[in-house]
């Protein structure tokens, strides 16, 4: 498990993502702040590249452009709302007004104060407070990192993760689609390493065509002159097995072995006649 690193200030990186479609047939398109977890969302009923450049626009208009956009938790309100007979639509701003509003487990701040360094006014009573200059984005920060690796440490040890090590040059095999039950889980071909960034890993195949695979997805290839990792368990060359140093004794000369004879006396058979009962006769 990989987690992602908190960037220096809000509303620098953020993430898309599209959910749907839902039973009515309408999607929703979220929008979410890496720093603050501030969110945004819309409710479209096509998904084009012009809608969502549309709804984008008038987004950064308020917040301005980030830097990074990548592609990323609205269906459970989807599927609650549904659940309580209620219109998810008409749910949906308050929703989002209670997400900024409500401290996040990580950073333990609200959405709303590490955005907009402010608190939004609800209906719920509260003290108004002004923010004197104060050192709490350190604190976030650190809270976020607390957080994060006891997530990884947690995740790491229920799946058995270990930290894959390669380097460029490497010879891996890649996982493949099983097409029947004789098909073996990795190609029998190894590729070459040519670059490596973070998790993505660029291979090159003997034809010299090129592949991006996740490193979960390959593992390393040892061959017979070469020594085997001990951390890569899947592969054993054969030179590597253990040899025996004395040779076998065949059991006969073996003397802690006792040799059973064969018992000469042949097997007696009964000599009783037989005869037919009295229900078989016709």
């Amino acid at each position: 498990m990989r987690p992602t690193e908190l960037p220096k200030e809000p509303w620098t990186e953020l993430a898309i993502d599209i959910c749907g479609p839902f039973p009515t047939g309408e999607y929703i398109v979220v929008l979410t702040d890496y720093y603050s977890r501030w969110p945004e969302a819309k409710t479209l009923i096509t998904v084009t590249s012009a809608t969502i450049l549309k709804w984008l626009n008038s987004i950064f208009a308020q917040h301005g452009y980030p830097t990074v956009l990548k592609q990323i938790v609205i269906k459970k309100h989807v599927l609650t709302a549904q659940a309580e007979q209620k219109d998810w639509r008409e749910s949906l701003p308050n929703l989002l007004l209670h997400y900024r509003t409500t401290p996040h487990r990580i950073t333990g701040q609200t959405p709303a104060k590490l955005l907009m360094k402010r608190e939004l006014r609800t209906k719920i009573p509260a003290i108004s407070t002004v923010d004197q200059p104060t050192d709490w984005h350190e604190e976030v920060r650190r809270k976020d990192d607390n957080e994060k690796s006891k997530a990884k440490a947690y995740t790491d040890k229920k799946r058995h993760a270990a930290e894959r090590k390669f380097i460029v040059g490497d010879k891996v095999l890649v996982k493949q689609k099983r097409k029947n039950k004789y098909s073996t889980k990795f190609c029998k071909d190894p590729m070459t390493i040519t670059k490596i960034n973070g998790t993505q890993i660029v291979l090159t195949d003997l034809h010299g065509k090129q592949h991006r695979r996740n490193s979960s997805h390959v593992k390393k290839y040892w061959t017979t002159s070469e020594p085997n990792n001990v951390e890569d368990e899947d592969f054993v060359a054969e030179s590597q097995l253990p040899q025996s140093t004395t040779e076998e004794t065949p059991p006969d000369s073996n003397p802690n072995i006792p040799i059973i004879q064969p018992d000469p006396t042949p097997l007696r058979r009964s000599t009783r006649e037989k005869t037919v009962s009295d229900r078989l006769r016709y």
